[in-house]
């Protein structure tokens, strides 16, 4: 028994040591991560200052009226951007890594937190969403960190933003009163330092998207995005919130959150804050209202979309392209780049395209990938299966490189898959090519072109919809009246609409593409004896021999009566 106890302790004794040097290890995995996060977000940091150092310097010389000068600002609220996400990954590690310390000067918290607030005015404008600021009576005092403060209040905003539609509300409630008068958490109440704090209350709530328990639960954790599907309306890296709750947490404040499925939610933060005495009151002054920095642009940039859109002329030489992406800087970029060679139309999202597809059959599309209402995938499924846009090319764009996903997209019957960020030259070069393909095949059909449309090799749809146009026109072939618009009703398709797909399958305008299958018959019946000219002219809906002749002379080179010589001898 003395035995077994004695090895069975040594085993006990070993078992401690090597969790403890595991402990040991894994914190020193940490450390060694958490530096390397931090080294690696400074590198980011220096390229990124020079390239706006010298921005800012091209701005200041490029007039209003000068066309550079919305590339030159959409390069400045992208790379300000970017280095916002760079400081709050800095901010992330330093915080991990337990070297964020608090810097707080006394300072009037009212006119700083409406600083902050108001700065979202312009955007709640834009997005027409009412947008209230309630804050204390007086102007107290108090000691606090600025920084920290804006960053927490900047987070919950955005957020409140990202996930309020249009025409909804946002309210931003600040209270400021001892820990008992706002029923402060136990937590603040037993910490000795706050219990001679006052507290600061901040509630955000909005009527957006709002949460389900699942997501409730992990809100707040690092990377986590509440939506992370390929139609997810807002662009997010899921650090916001983590980043508020850690420097609430610094503050030895608490931060919760209440939120209903399409009722909206409401995040409050509890902050215990000293009070300045009335000799610091009397030094600050009105100090820092105006003193504050702005760490990022709110700059809304939704364009406006291109109303007249769908009145795309049918005569211009220039083929129609349409952008399908939610972020108006690409679709301005992108809109640049090809403005010059081709007719641009956007849309701001997937179920918007595909309907903008449908009314003005494109000669191209290009596609995101992750949109909202309709992600990129399903869009090419779509078009692709829908008689109208079938023949159309599609451009998947899309931020993953990986190969499961490009093949998702042409497994969907997408022509050419690019992956961002890409050069323009590139994207100019692919448009141009696939465009070209397909003026091939056209010149292949139109060549070709029979009344068994079967042996034409383009895609299933595009067959079922020529041999469906082929019934109609044989079902009417001596019907004198029937023109474009009475194909158009046959077909659903509007005179436009019509227009775009004919040409864009057979290189014939609707009104040339009739003429042509009642010749073509006109041919066929003549090579048959089926009749003399007038009577097969009347048969394909020609009343005017003399003008059937006309035209079938210009069609095959020969007369009626010298064709039926040359195919009856």
């Amino acid at each position: 028994g003395l035995i077994y106890y004695s090895i069975s302790r040594e085993r006990l004794k070993s078992d401690l040591k090597l969790q403890r040097l595991e402990a040991e290890k894994m914190h020193e995995i940490d450390l060694m991560k958490s530096r390397f996060f931090a080294n690696i977000s400074h590198e980011f940091r220096t390229p990124l200052t020079l390239i706006l150092g010298p921005l800012d310097r091209f701005l200041s010389r490029t007039p209003e009226e000068n066309e550079d000068r919305s590339v030159y600002q959409m390069m400045q609220r992208n790379a300000q951007r970017l280095l916002h996400l760079i400081n709050q990954l800095l901010d992330l590690s330093k915080l991990e890594a337990d070297s964020m310390r608090l810097e707080t000067k006394p300072a009037a918290i009212v006119p700083f937190l409406r600083s902050v607030a108001l700065s979202f005015t312009s955007l709640a404008e834009r997005r027409q969403i009412q947008y209230h600021f309630q804050h204390p009576t007086g102007n107290p005092v108090v000691y606090f960190d600025a920084d920290k403060l804006e960053k927490i209040m900047v987070n919950l905003l955005s957020n409140a933003f990202k996930f309020t539609p249009e025409g909804g509300q946002i309210t931003v409630k600040a209270r400021f009163d001892t820990a008992q008068a706002l029923s402060a958490p136990e937590s603040i109440r037993k910490n000795k330092q706050a219990s001679q704090a006052n507290v600061l209350e901040l509630m955000v709530q909005d009527s957006g998207v709002g949460l389900t328990d699942e997501q409730l639960a992990r809100v707040f954790d690092r990377f986590y995005q509440a939506d992370s599907s390929q139609t997810r309306a807002q662009e997010g890296s899921g650090i916001g919130l983590s980043l508020v709750r850690e420097l609430v947490e610094l503050h030895g404040g608490e931060v919760s959150v209440q939120s209903h499925p399409h009722k909206g939610s409401c995040f409050t933060v509890r902050l215990p804050l000293l009070m300045a005495d009335l000799e610091e009151t009397v030094m600050v002054g009105p100090a820092l209202e105006n003193g504050r920095q702005s760490m990022i642009s709110f700059e809304d940039t939704s364009d406006e979309m291109d109303k007249s859109a769908a009145s795309v002329a049918e005569e211009t030489d220039k083929p129609l392209v349409l952008i399908v992406e939610d972020n108006a800087d690409i679709r301005k970029f992108v809109h640049e780049s090809l403005k010059d060679v081709y007719q641009v139309i956007e849309a701001a999202d997937g179920l918007a395209g595909y309907n903008l597809a449908r009314e003005t059959i494109p000669d191209l599309i290009l596609s995101d990938v992750m949109m909202p209402a309709m992600d990129g995938v399903e869009l090419c499924s779509k078009l692709k299966t829908d008689e109208k846009t079938a023949h159309v090319p599609v451009i998947l764009l899309t931020a993953k490189a990986s190969g499961g996903d490009k093949i998702a997209g042409l497994e969907t019957g997408a022509d050419d898959y690019m992956t961002k960020p890409f050069e323009a030259a590139e994207l100019r070069v692919r448009i141009k090519n696939l465009i070209a393909s397909r003026k091939k095949l056209r010149e292949h059909f139109s060549r070709e072109i029979t009344l068994q449309p079967r042996s034409i090799t383009i895609t299933s749809v595009d067959e079922q919809f020529l041999q469906r146009v082929m019934q109609i026109m044989e079902a009417h072939m001596a019907d004198t009246g029937f023109g474009v618009e009475a194909l158009g009703l046959e077909v659903g398709m509007s005179r436009m609409q019509l227009f775009r797909k004919l040409k864009a399958l057979t290189n014939h305008a609707p009104g040339d593409f009739i003429r042509l299958m009642r010749l073509k018959r006109a041919a066929e019946l003549l090579a048959h004896g089926a009749g003399n000219i007038a009577e097969v002219a009347f048969q394909i809906g020609f009343q005017d021999p003399s003008y059937f002749t006309k035209c079938f002379q210009k069609q095959f080179g020969q007369t009626p009566s010298e064709y039926m010589t040359s195919t009856l001898s």
